[in-house]
């Protein structure tokens, strides 16, 4: 999940992930950004949360359809924008790919398939 957060954030911000995912796998992704100890990505991202549990995103979406207008509304609100810039910001000291590459190489074991 810290993949698919990464690419839709840089993508088109925090809107666009919880739009596109439509939240079903919130937990797990502040779950795996904790595991991974991106704390930075992980203090954003529940901020974000925050901001996310405001909304109706599955009502937004469903009434938006494939309306660009509707589904940009959130930008004009400037609802995620704090999240976004803090983001970025953040990913110019340290990519969240990055954080996930240390945590695999410093935890091979746990992702090494072992045979009999």
């Amino acid at each position: 999940m810290t993949g698919q957060l990464e690419g839709e954030v840089n993508n088109g911000g925090h809107h666009q992930f919880f739009w596109n995912s439509d939240g079903a796998l919130n937990a797990e992704t502040l779950e795996d950004l904790r595991y991974i100890k991106a704390d930075a990505f992980a203090d954003i991202f529940a901020g974000a949360l925050d901001v996310y549990g405001k909304y109706d995103y599955q009502k937004e979406k469903q009434e938006a359809g494939r309306d660009w207008e509707a589904f940009s509304e959130a930008y004009r609100e400037g609802r995620l924008e704090e999240y976004d810039d803090r983001f970025y910001d953040e990913s110019e000291k340290q990519s969240l790919s990055n954080l996930l590459a240390r945590h695999i190489l410093d935890n091979r074991e746990l992702y090494l398939k072992r045979t009999p």
